[in-house]
């Protein structure tokens, strides 16, 4: 079993450490004005507000991004707790029990943190449309 594990998180950091930094030196700002000026003939659907305008929408969307931002860095300090917690075990398998069940919980928990951002987002976006539109 801790060989699965260690097999698991092996595939999923190797590609991560292996990842270099890449620089861009585009300018973007022809598609910006584009994408702006699109925006501003309303087509495409995109939408832009005005000002004072959406800012219930705004304000709850921010609300929300915050708080998702909290719980996604809280489950990450969990994983990394967890993980901790597994490696200095030292074979006690009562220790490594409570560990993978704090590694289990915090990734059930990214997941509903994923989840309730998409479907928050969904639902901003299409009250965005339908009330700008």
């Amino acid at each position: 079993m801790k060989l699965f594990y260690i097999i698991i998180i092996s595939l999923i950091l190797l590609p991560a450490a292996t990842l270099k930094p890449m620089r861009v030196d585009a300018d973007f700002s022809d598609s910006n004005r584009f994408l702006q000026d699109v925006a501003e003939e309303g087509g495409a659907g995109f939408a832009t507000p005005t000002e004072g305008e959406n800012d219930l929408y705004y304000t709850v969307g921010r609300i929300i991004n915050v708080a998702l931002s909290l719980l996604g860095a809280i489950l990450v300090i969990l994983i990394l707790y967890g993980g901790f917690k597994w490696m200095t075990a030292g074979g006690d398998p009562s220790k490594v029990e409570k560990a993978v069940a704090v590694l289990r919980n915090a990734v059930i928990g990214i997941v509903i943190v994923l989840a309730a951002f998409a479907i928050s987002s969904f639902v901003l976006n299409g009250l965005l449309k339908a009330t700008t539109t």
